[in-house]
This record gives C-alpha cells, sequence and structure tokens, in this order.
C-alpha cells in the first residue's frame, strides 16, 4: 500500500549558466526536495526534461529565481522553440524575496540567510534554499497560507 502523500510536491531550483543575461547558456538545472535531480545535457533537451519534470511539482522554491533564474529559463525556452508554460502552471515562491520582506534585509545570499536564522551550512544552492524553507515553514504556513504546507 502506497503511503499517502502530505501536503504539496515542492521542489528547489539552482540554474548553472555560462555567460550572462539572456545571452547565457544554460549548462544544467538542479533540484531538490519532491525532485531531486540534475538536468544536463544539451541545453534544448535538458529545458524540454526540466519543464516536463513540473509536470510532478506543486511549488517550485527559488532563491532570487523571480529575478533570474525564470526569465532566464523563460527566454531560452521561447528561443529554442520550446513552451515554457509549465513555469507558469507551478506556484512559485522566491524564498529570498520572502526572507529579505520578514527580516528588512537586502541582497542576502542564502548562506547568509542560512546564518541569520541558525541553519546549519549545505552544499549547493538547491540544498541550502530547502533547509531556509524548512526553518521558515512554521511563518509561512501563517503568511503565506495559500501554499498548502
Amino acid at each position: 500500500m502506497r503511503k499517502k502523500e502530505q501536503g504539496p510536491r515542492v521542489i528547489f531550483l539552482e540554474v548553472e549558466v555560462a555567460g550572462d543575461g539572456f545571452d547565457a547558456t544554460v549548462k544544467a538545472v538542479r533540484t531538490a526536495g519532491y525532485l531531486s535531480k540534475v538536468f544536463r545535457g544539451r541545453e534544448k533537451n535538458l529545458l524540454k526534461s526540466f519543464l516536463k519534470a513540473l509536470d510532478e511539482v506543486d511549488l517550485l522554491v527559488t532563491w532570487g529565481g523571480g529575478e533570474k533564474d525564470l526569465p532566464i529559463l523563460t527566454a531560452k525556452a521561447f528561443r529554442l522553440g520550446l513552451d515554457p508554460s509549465p513555469l507558469y502552471e507551478v506556484f512559485h515562491l522566491d524564498l529570498k524575496q520572502f526572507f529579505e520582506k520578514i527580516f528588512a534585509t537586502q541582497d542576502t545570499d542564502v548562506e547568509k540567510a542560512s546564518e541569520i536564522i541558525g541553519v546549519k551550512k549545505r552544499v549547493g544552492k538547491a540544498e541550502a534554499t530547502a533547509a531556509v524553507f524548512e526553518r521558515l515553514k512554521p511563518v509561512l504556513r501563517t503568511v503565506r497560507p495559500e501554499l498548502a504546507l
């Protein structure tokens, strides 16, 4: 008998690029959480696989992804003839924006955020974002009830 899942299926995103801005090349997309995977290979193939994998996800959590990762992934998908809509069919939480609002900080990287709230240092941005998310979950439940955590 399969164990019933509780709460949303959450992934934490890390995008590795070479270059700057919309001309950057997506080298890898790493996820942690419900779907822990590294998407690599030719840019079009890795984006296609990542976008398809989002069908299994309810909540996409990023650290600064609203300002950088999602716009780059969206632009790349369009340029490569892919449909970027799966990025917008999942609920997105930019944890950096939430953190900076709650703690009245600016330009805080995930390592500094971890330090501020007493979270043990993690290797990898996706894993560090997941740790900060877990620590902030009680506040998120109260302030962002639509996340259904």
